[in-house]
């Protein structure tokens, strides 16, 4: 677990510490919902279909630990201010037990949303966006999906600092699909353009149960655009406080068509 911490460190160090250059590119710009936790603001370009997928290791307690073999979200620009999303994970999980270790693997419940474009940034007022999605019961494996369905929705905000820097957050709730309890949700990150190709990123995070104690946590990463529609990128997170995981790391790649 330490060597897991320390990678992680390194790649927030690396992320704030590098010189950064702007970046130029006549192409649509490709922007994906990964490998941070905030959404971006930027809604997919019409008639665009985007896949993001990763994969995923997380460490919850010293008995517990979690892979996510692929992580993968589909997105899809409906119209000029809407795109669609679909999302959907295959999850193996381990236990270790007094009578013996367990491990349940199979489909995560699949979700279906949509992120609407609401306004463009203006000076102090950020770029703005909505979020808003369903995980579907009955869809995924037993032990992993919900007993009704579970909502989520979101807001998420970018300010532009200067050519090189912009700070984005989002805030918003989920539900379980057990109970009426809201699950509060927070995120602030710091998005640095490193070269043309490579981008990196800080960030704190957070969630807030209403009925137990919040949830924080830390992660940092890095992009490499290898061409106009081709994303590669690695990331790892820390628990910040008592409640939160570990930590995690995790890789992925996105692509986007047409080219």
């Amino acid at each position: 677990m330490k060597s897991l911490k320390h990678i992680i460190l390194l790649i927030g160090i690396y992320a704030c510490s590098v010189s950064v250059y702007a970046q130029k590119d006549g192409t649509p710009e490709m922007v994906t919902d990964r490998p941070d936790q905030s959404e971006s603001s930027m809604v997919l370009p019409k008639g665009f279909l985007q896949a993001e997928t990763g994969f995923i290791h997380e460490k919850t307690s010293e008995l517990v630990d979690n892979t996510n073999y692929h992580s993968t979200l589909l997105r899809y620009g409906l119209l000029d201010n809407l795109e669609l999303r679909l999302g959907n994970e295959y999850l193996r999980s381990s236990r270790e037990l007094a009578q013996g270790d367990t491990t349940v693997q199979g489909l995560t419940p699949l979700t279906l949303g949509t992120k609407i474009f609401i306004s463009e940034e203006n000076g102090i007022i950020p770029e703005l966006a909505f979020l808003a999605g369903v995980a579907l019961p009955y869809i995924g494996r037993e032990e992993f999906t919900p007993n009704h369905i579970a909502p989520s929705m979101r807001i998420a905000a970018t300010h532009t600092i200067s050519d090189l820097f912009s700070l984005g957050w989002n805030f918003g709730g989920e539900w379980s699909g057990e109970n009426s309890e809201t699950s509060g949700f927070y995120s602030g990150v710091l998005g640095i353009g490193v070269t043309d190709k490579i981008g990196a990123y800080v960030e704190l995070y957070g969630f807030l149960p209403e009925d137990h104690k919040p949830d924080h946590r830390f992660d940092a990463g890095l992009t490499y655009q290898v061409r106009g529609n081709l994303q590669l990128d690695l990331s790892g997170g820390l628990g910040v406080n008592e409640m939160a995981p570990d930590g995690f790391y995790s890789f992925g790649i996105s692509y986007r068509m047409p080219n």
